[in-house]
């Protein structure tokens, strides 16, 4: 038999996961098997709810009993929520990945020595900031 927890103890552990994720958040701390953790329970939690509610109130025994009708919900959200869980996991990555490879444009800058010939030559720049043409291409 299957007895998901009241939806009052499930409302309690998520509510305490979102609230440890955001302090983990705020704070930010680096360790990523915490932030895994406390993510992939937020759902659980929310699964275990629909679950409980869906064992309540199913009535339609000439298809699937209660007990079946809950075997099938909780199967059914925890593969979306361990889905979910990896989608969140590779998008924190990818970020971390094209956030951390972004070359910073070198190529426009302009030193003392350059800015001096750039000033002295004839021909005419337009100066916004530190910004100049260039040259070479």
């Amino acid at each position: 038999m299957v007895y998901p927890p009241s939806p009052f103890i499930s409302f309690n552990i998520g509510l305490l996961a979102l609230c440890l994720y955001a302090i983990h958040v705020i704070h930010e701390h680096s360790n990523r098997i915490k932030e895994i953790t406390l993510v992939s329970l937020i759902p659980i939690s929310i699964t275990l709810i629909v679950s409980h509610y869906i064992q309540m109130i199913w009535k339609w025994e000439a298809i699937f009993t209660n007990v079946t009708m809950t075997k099938i919900t909780l199967a059914m959200m925890m593969l979306l929520t361990i889905y979910g869980v990896m989608a969140y996991v590779r998008a924190k990555i990818s970020y971390k990945k094209v956030r951390g490879n972004q070359r910073h444009n070198k190529t426009w800058r302009v030193g003392r020595k350059e800015a001096d010939q750039l000033m002295k030559s004839d021909e005419i720049y337009i100066k916004l900031g530190e910004y100049y043409e260039n040259n070479e291409q």
